[in-house]
């Protein structure tokens, strides 16, 4: 399932702050989709130990948010 097909099946139109640990699959959940538009704060581990590129592919989908690293999670505020 999608986030933008979660969203829509639970009415959810916006989200202040979204909570990602997701072990590696990072690629799929932030390669596509216009969900990320409708989040204000993100706290993610990000996985590149587990699964190369999985930093980069959450650094292109966040545009115009300012990442900020608190141990071992990473924070992209807009």
């Amino acid at each position: 399932m999608t986030m933008d097909t979660l969203m829509r099946e639970t009415g959810i139109e916006k989200i202040d702050l979204l909570k990602v640990d997701i072990e590696g699959a990072e690629k799929e959940v932030f390669a596509a989709g216009d969900w990320i538009k409708k989040v204000r704060i993100i706290a993610i581990e990000l996985h590149d130990r587990i699964r190369p590129g999985c930093r980069s592919v959450v650094e292109a989908a966040a545009i115009g948010f300012h990442p900020d690293q608190r141990g071992e999670v990473t924070f992209f505020v807009r």
